[in-house]
């Protein structure tokens, strides 16, 4: 992502039609809180849980988006209207690494 701009000069058509760069930033714990309600509507998340999220995600908004959706839909099944980290307990997330080949 940060060698977009060099890589885009190849192609001046493409290069010329950005106004700004603006590189994007890390998710913090108070962007997850505003997309709480968008991802998980129908369940309030815990902040404890929004920081482990955001701790996790490297940054990646799209990370924490997975994550939220995927705590809506547990929240559905077990019938939650809240859910904190002790809630979640041990239920996997999606933190972007591959998976370790088990012997």
């Amino acid at each position: 992502e940060e060698m977009l701009p060099q890589k885009l000069k190849k192609w001046e058509r493409f290069h010329s039609r950005v106004l700004s760069w603006i590189p994007a930033q890390p998710i913090s714990v108070s962007d997850a809180r505003l997309l709480a309600p968008i991802y998980c509507p129908d369940c309030s998340v815990a902040d404890d849980l929004l920081d482990h999220l955001v701790k996790i995600s490297g940054g990646s908004v799209r990370r924490v988006s997975v994550n939220l959706a995927g705590i809506a839909e547990a929240a559905a099944l077990e019938g939650w209207d809240r859910v904190s980290r002790s809630d979640w307990g041990d239920r996997p997330l999606y933190t972007g690494e591959a998976p370790i080949r088990k012997a």
